[in-house]
């Protein structure tokens, strides 16, 4: 269920998973990795890093899976509210360890065996805020800091690398290689690289977001929960969510979606 309402109601990032199929060959008692990095700035002006790892053994007998070392730029990772690894139910993320530049995550299976012919699939996800460096009201582009590649401490046989923007954006000056696509819905920057071992990329760049229909950059200041008792046995829950827009142009409404199936209704109450 989606309601549009006046400032007022819950954020919702909308997280998109490329999984890209097995290629190349492999080396012997190694499995093949494929790394999909994917950047995204979404319409509210807050960031997704997803980094999914794909191991495929295309052999004939079982292989290791390895641990492996995921290094995100302090830069970055200063703006970083949360992350997740999944599934949790197969793999293990190390507390953060910064050495004062680099924050460094260790992703390891709970059973690296990997059978002949298989796959398995892990994912990183670091949800950034104010990404955007945003002064609220200003007319001026916005100068995001894009990680345009993280750091992994092993070869990949597949580097893609996905810059994903809120629809209508663009971005100046463009990252450098990569495929531009400023058209598609939502507009990407892509690029895939082969054999190679990641190293963090970074680049300032201006985004350019000028459609007032599809950019609503906003800022959460609080939530307030309260769980109300009920005779029929099913609380009601009230949230009282607190917005401030940062655009330099009024915000009538904003798309709201609920997380969970279970919901069956919800009821948006903006307050002036």
């Amino acid at each position: 269920m989606i309601r549009r309402f006046l400032l007022g109601g819950t954020i919702l990032l909308l997280l998109l998973v490329s999984l890209a199929a097995p290629v190349g060959a492999q080396s012997s008692g190694t499995p093949i990795v494929i790394l999909d990095h994917e950047y995204y700035i979404n319409e509210f002006g807050a960031g997704l890093l997803n980094d999914t790892f794909v191991f495929q053994n295309n052999g004939t007998s079982t292989i290791q899976v390895p641990s492996v070392q995921l290094g995100i730029p302090d830069t970055v990772y200063s703006h970083a509210v949360a992350y997740a690894v999944l599934p949790a139910s197969a793999y293990s993320l190390s507390s953060p360890a910064d050495n004062g530049t680099v924050t460094t995550f260790t992703i390891t299976p709970d059973s690296p065996s990997l059978a002949a012919g298989a796959h398995t699939t892990v994912q990183v996800e670091t949800y950034l805020n104010n990404i955007l460096n945003i002064t609220a009201g200003s007319t001026k582009p916005f100068g995001p800091l894009l990680l345009l590649s993280p750091s992994v401490n092993m070869e990949v046989n597949s580097l893609n690398l996905v810059i994903v923007l809120p629809n209508g954006a663009t971005l100046s000056p463009a990252p450098q290689s990569f495929i531009a696509a400023p058209t598609s819905s939502p507009p990407t920057y892509s690029i895939t690289k082969v054999n190679v071992i990641p190293t963090i990329s970074t680049l300032y760049s201006k985004l350019n977001a000028t459609n007032q229909a599809y950019f609503l950059p906003v800022k959460v200041t609080s939530i307030v929960s309260t769980i109300i008792p009920n005779s029929s046995g099913y609380p009601q829950i009230q949230e009282l969510v607190t917005f401030r827009n940062l655009a330099s142009y009024t915000i009538s409404n904003l798309p709201i979606s609920l997380l969970s199936g279970s919901i069956t209704s919800v009821t948006i109450v903006p307050r002036s």
